[in-house]
């Protein structure tokens, strides 16, 4: 009996777990295999998932059907490609964000953001305005808020507080100042029951205000801190298990330090001074000194002597949804396909001239890659070894940076000074140039349109050389229609725009767009 006799029910099962280049030539070869996958809404919404790079959740864990969840997800995919949402709200605010200390996070459908004072906060379920009017919970501290971070399918909302004002730069030797990292349920702001019942003490030695960068995947959150307008910087890098409050990591230096993790067991560290990317492997034992697994040297700047790379992360959306919006939330997109950015500012740092700036984007998994084929710890890779394979070097002159703007999975979403609305697309599916949806088919051409650069988007091949940079593509989409948009955020579902009119009209409004 040959494996092509099998029942189509048995063949649909032995293909499942196939990946798409697998899938596709599986099509290629066999008109019988091509039969039951055409055939199939459980490998039709397989096949649909992993182009559009979101995670496969098994029909029987979402209680919808296959061709249902397939259609779900191609109405989504399409609003987004074409920027026209479903529905649409509108969110004011009695008591608006300080927009240069407020600090806001958008996901798994839920809106929070610290109120003016710092003290408080407020979050927003975006799937209860299909049904009721916006609602905000609030949690109230006696301590101050200076970051937040959320993981989603964990339900977990982290918080970084101290009784220190951020606002006052000098603390006076010997005081009992302390930086705690707390866990709350996203939803619903109470603490978070699978996390410690005490908060984790982070143990600065140097008093000071401190700003603080959190990152989160899976059991591991990272805490970068960095000292305030100092000459003399005490930095400091700590990774913990959040659900048992065990440190893995503690590293110190005059680094200001801000964490990837690239998933939970590896850390991207950018360094300013040496020009590098840095990959860690997160070890056991806090005490065990290692050093980076890899260092990813950036351009030399020849042209510019005496200008340092200065990084500002741009923040990732963490996949997934939280449990009270498992109606909300259908999709969540991949992690391990995700790109991840920063801004990269070259500048004089001691003249405080600024040369250049870039929007610097990565493949999450062409790093993984690089990682294991790296035979030696703490070996080097130039700029043309790596940057041609996994990364889009772009001048943003032209993006407003006045509210956060923030990447989701492959996409990533800017305000224009001029008020429109860009969305970058970088799952290399929809750039049209790795894969088939269906073979046999011939490719569609590449609009040229959908290729189109805007202005304020620009490639910089003067430093790289023509092609040096151009294997990550990406698909630019442009919401036209006027807009008074400062920022915008985007997340599985949603896309939140910022209106802050207070100088005209004394309103702030939160615009929600809602796809698919």
């Amino acid at each position: 009996m040959s494996f092509l006799d099998f029942p189509s029910e048995i063949l649909t099962l032995i293909l499942l777990p196939l990946d798409l280049r697998s899938l596709i030539s599986c099509i290629s070869i066999s008109r019988r295999i091509k039969a039951v996958i055409d055939g199939s809404a459980l490998l039709q919404y397989r096949l649909a998932s992993q182009v559009a790079c979101v995670d496969y959740i098994p029909p029987e864990n979402t209680h919808t059907a296959s061709a249902d969840r397939t259609s779900a997800l191609n109405s989504l995919q399409d609003g987004l490609a074409q920027l026209l949402p479903s529905s649409t709200h509108t969110i004011q605010m009695d008591v608006p964000p300080s927009r240069r200390s407020s600090v806001i996070i958008l996901a798994g459908g839920i809106l929070a953001l610290t109120e003016p004072t710092r003290t408080a906060l407020r979050s927003i379920n975006l799937a209860s305005l299909e049904t009721h009017p916006p609602t905000w919970e609030r949690l109230e501290l006696t301590e101050y808020i200076y970051e937040l971070a959320s993981l989603p399918e964990e339900d977990l909302l982290i918080l970084v507080t101290s009784t220190l004002n951020p606002d006052n730069f000098v603390v006076i030797p010997g005081s009992d100042l302390v930086y705690n990292l707390r866990f709350y349920q996203l939803s619903t702001l109470s603490p978070h029951d699978g996390a410690p019942k005490h908060t984790i003490n982070l143990p600065i030695i140097y008093g000071g205000s401190y700003y603080f960068d959190v990152d989160c995947c899976e059991t591991k959150v990272s805490v970068a801190a960095a000292k305030r307008y100092s000459d003399d910087p005490h930095n400091h890098l700590w990774v913990y298990d959040w659900k048992t409050g065990r440190l893995h990591m503690d590293i110190f230096g005059d680094t200001a330090y801000s964490a990837y993790m690239l998933p939970a067991h590896i850390l991207l560290l950018p360094q300013s001074t040496q020009g590098a990317l840095e990959l860690w492997a997160i070890q056991d034992s806090p005490n065990y000194q290692s050093g980076p697994e890899l260092f990813l040297l950036l351009p030399t700047l020849e042209r510019a002597p005496g200008f340092q790379y200065l990084f500002d992360k741009v923040e990732y959306t963490p996949k997934g949804h939280c449990p009270t919006n498992r109606g909300s939330q259908r999709f969540h997109s991949s992690y391990d396909e995700s790109v991840l950015a920063f801004d990269l500012t070259c500048g004089d740092v001691e003249g405080g001239t600024m040369c250049l700036k870039w929007l610097v984007v990565i493949s999450r998994k062409a790093l993984l890659q690089l990682l294991s084929l790296s035979e030696n710890p703490g070996a080097k890779l130039t700029w043309d070894q790596w940057i041609p394979f996994t990364s889009r070097w772009l001048l943003t002159d032209g993006v407003n940076y006045t509210w956060p703007t923030n990447i989701c999975g492959q996409r990533i979403v800017f305000v224009t000074h001029e008020g429109s609305i860009l969305l970058l697309d970088f799952n290399q599916h929809r750039c049209g140039k790795n894969l088939r949806i269906q073979a046999g088919d011939e490719e569609e051409p590449i609009d040229d349109e959908d290729l189109r650069r805007d202005p304020c988007i620009k490639d910089e091949p003067e430093m790289f050389g023509e092609s040096a940079h151009r294997r990550l593509e990406y698909v630019v989409k442009t919401f036209l229609a006027p807009t008074d948009w400062r920022g915008v955020m985007l997340d599985e579902d949603w896309i939140v725009g910022f209106k802050d009119t207070r100088n005209a009209d004394g309103r702030f409004t939160f615009e929600v767009w809602r796809f698919g």
